[in-house]
């Protein structure tokens, strides 16, 4: 038995968890079908129509994977500039000296 959203869409497996293909989605509907179908990516292939609200909408989406992209990279740049500073700092600290934590003074006293 096919979905509901498969049917309205009229979305098919050309091969079955790798690529799909289905009619235009409604306006808002389009999140709603990538979502139930755990798809990931999606292509335009009618071309550029800027002055149609389904062009503005897909257009918006394809924004936040740009950042879906970049977000992972810049997290584990950070991580490893991190060990890269601290790492070395911990193996030369002289033996038996304690680490301790001194609070920035913020005028609160």
């Amino acid at each position: 038995m096919r979905k509901l959203l498969n049917t309205i869409y009229n979305f098919h497996w050309v091969a079955r968890g790798e690529i799909a293909r289905s009619a235009q989605a409604h306006f808002r509907g389009l999140s709603v079908m990538l979502a139930s179908q755990k798809i990931r990516g999606l292509v335009n292939l009618r071309g550029h129509n800027p002055d149609y609200g389904w062009w503005r909408y897909e257009t918006r989406i394809g924004r936040n994977y740009y950042w879906m992209i970049w977000y992972p990279i810049v997290y584990w740049m950070i991580n490893t500039l991190t060990t890269v500073v601290a790492f070395p700092k911990a193996l030369i600290k002289r033996r038996g000296v304690r680490a301790i934590w001194v609070s920035p003074d913020r005028g609160l006293r």
